[in-house]
């Protein structure tokens, strides 16, 4: 699913794992940035979404140039 295509749908609680020092520095990071933990987080999902497609995308057509092939 693209990122564009992700609406601000009802939100939903999740529980995810990560190490206390990343934590940490990510709730500093978002009480710099003025806006909310959840604000903050998602924020840099979708921009991490986006680089993972954008690189999907270049290497598909890195791919698809060393076959020959026209890119899709």
């Amino acid at each position: 699913m693209l990122v564009s295509a992700m609406g601000d749908d009802d939100k939903k609680q999740f529980n995810i794992y990560l190490p206390e020092k990343l934590i940490r520095a990510v709730k500093i990071a978002s009480i710099d940035s003025r806006r909310s933990l959840s604000a903050y987080v998602e924020a840099a999902l979708r921009q991490q979404l986006v680089i993972d497609a954008k690189a999907k995308q270049a290497g598909e057509e890195w791919a698809a140039k060393y076959a020959g092939e026209d890119a899709p």
